[in-house]
């Protein structure tokens, strides 16, 4: 290890070294403890968002279920604008009973869309709904259900995908499956 001469450093830089040394050591140590602070937060944040995600699983795997009363395949034949009026009912009802303040602005906004939706459509209404209000009302299901899946990460391709043999599989997945 070199040794450094520090009376040479020292009288060369004159009276002024004394302060400045002192304020390198000082500056080190603040910068030091503001990094640990930021480690720190960032720590608790990614605490945080764990607990957040494990929860907003088990609270958006009811309200995914609540949305199979309009399926894409094979389309639903029996829907009628009563089933609409209770459908909303129960979304309101797992929104009020805790769901709701699990949501994410987004999901929330894909929320409130199929619930203003449905209201608009049972409006006054009765009987089996037409093509046209299942086609709609499913589709604000569907942003729902994506926005879900946004919240949760749970459609992001797995980092590394191992074959059979143990090997790791580079091959290029489509965009969407």
């Amino acid at each position: 290890m070199v040794e450094i001469p520090w009376d040479i450093l020292l009288g060369a830089a004159g009276g002024a070294a004394i302060p400045i040394f002192f304020v390198v050591i000082f500056a080190d140590k603040i910068i030091d403890h503001v990094f640990d602070k930021y480690r720190k937060q960032l720590e608790f944040s990614a605490d945080i968002d764990i607990h957040l995600r494990d929860i907003r699983i088990s609270v958006y795997t009811e309200l995914w279920k609540k949305t199979e009363l309009l399926p894409k395949w094979p389309r639903s034949p029996n829907v009628t604008y009563e089933k609409l009026t209770e459908f909303s009912n129960g979304l309101m009802d797992w929104y009020f009973q805790g769901g709701g303040m699990y949501l994410s602005e987004d999901t929330r906004d894909s929320y409130n869309d199929l619930q203003e939706t449905i209201s608009i459509t049972v409006q006054g209404r009765s009987g089996n709904i037409t093509d046209d209000n299942y086609d709609r009302i499913r589709s604000k299901c569907s942003v729902l259900r994506t926005e879900i899946t946004n919240d949760i990460l749970s459609r992001r391709p797995a980092p590394i995908k191992v074959s059979k043999q143990g090997k790791k599989d580079n091959k290029k997945r489509p965009s969407s499956y």
